[in-house]
């Protein structure tokens, strides 16, 4: 369905921004640490998940919200 289509698109460009965050953060070999840890970004970030989510948020807004 159309809704179905949407729905996927979105999740799509939602990961794409969490990729985007993380490599701008932390490098392309943040990556292979996360596969190898499970995909425990805590332990990359050296942070609660909360957090990392609220500084995705804040990347994703400076990005694509407030640029000229």
């Amino acid at each position: 369905s159309a809704a179905s289509d949407v729905y996927k698109r979105q999740i799509y460009e939602v990961g794409y921004t969490i990729g985007e965050y993380i490599e701008s953060t932390w490098g392309k070999a943040a990556f292979i640490t996360l596969v190898n840890s499970n995909g425990d970004i805590e332990s990359l970030a050296g942070k609660p998940l909360a957090e990392v989510m609220l500084d995705w948020k804040a990347f994703v807004h400076g990005k694509y919200f407030d640029a000229k």
